[in-house]
């Protein structure tokens, strides 16, 4: 009705965690959604470096094994990575190897809302792509670019 694009993360609850498609959000009314939602990998900077004290290889190997997930499925996964934590010198390096990892992967890197729109359109990723992986920064910035166009 008001014809604009709303593209969020609802992956948080669980059951979202484990599917890398985009998925309309179903309420309890047995309604759903009429935009699109994006699961949301739980492997965020959060979990990996706060909680779980992953080495820059780690966080690499954590990511590139959900990557590998989607791909079977030629889905998508968005990992949550706040630039500030995830830029450290002692973690750079892991979105750095798992980076290298998904371009061997022939995956598909885009914006959010790049993904969304060509999905909508083309129900495949560009270049036919095997798998889409969206890298979001913290909760008001869905790329590394946003949070660095404040500085």
């Amino acid at each position: 009705k008001f014809d604009f694009l709303w593209d969020i993360g609802i992956g948080y609850q669980q059951p979202y965690q484990e599917t890398h498609q985009f998925f309309n959000y179903k309420f309890n009314n047995g309604k759903k959604s009429t935009y699109t939602c994006i699961p949301l990998s739980k492997w965020s900077d959060d979990l990996m470096i706060d909680r779980y004290k992953f080495s820059a290889k780690q966080i690499a190997k954590a990511l590139t094994i959900q990557l590998k997930k989607a791909k079977e499925e030629n889905g998508v996964v968005m990992f949550d990575l706040h630039p500030i934590r995830i830029g450290r010198k002692e973690y750079i390096n892991g979105l750095n190897l798992f980076l290298e990892q998904a371009n061997k992967h022939n995956a598909w890197i885009p914006s959010v809302t790049e993904a969304v729109e060509y999905w909508r359109k083309h129900k495949s990723w560009k270049h036919n792509a095997p798998v889409c992986c969206l890298l979001t920064g913290d909760i008001d910035n869905f790329t590394f670019w946003d949070y660095l166009r404040r500085f």
